[in-house]
This record gives structure tokens, sequence and C-alpha cells, in this order.
């Protein structure tokens, strides 16, 4: 029914497009991410062009590392 929706001409294509599988561990790591970025924008120092001052960057990207890798 989908495939007919969406006019695509083999089931492979709407399967191929919209189906994702997903890594367990990635699906794991998302929590810690989000924890991350969540404390990085709360205590981020941004600049007057809106955009994370140049300092902080390399801390954030350790944090991201750590609770990710």
């Amino acid at each position: 029914m989908v495939q007919a929706i969406l006019r695509h001409s083999k089931v492979t294509i709407t399967r191929d497009r919209y189906i994702k599988a997903f890594d367990p561990d990635v699906i794991a790591a998302m929590p810690k991410l989000e924890n991350v970025v969540s404390e990085a924008c709360a205590t981020a120092e941004i600049g007057e062009s809106g955009k994370l001052l140049k300092t902080r960057r390399g801390e954030v990207a350790e944090r991201l590392k750590a609770a990710v890798c």
C-alpha cells in the first residue's frame, strides 16, 4: 500500500529509501550523546555572532568523544 501511495515502481525503492536498520550500539549511545549536548549547550560560551567560542569547541568535542566512544 505504501508503495502505491508513494508511487514507487518497485517495493525495493520504498524499502531502501524508508526502512532503516539501527545498530544497537548507536541506539545505546544516543542518551549519552543527548546528555553531553544538553550540558554543553547549558554551559556554552556564545560569541556575539551566536556561534560557540573556539576555546570551547575542543572541550565539547572531547566530552562527546568520551560519552559516545
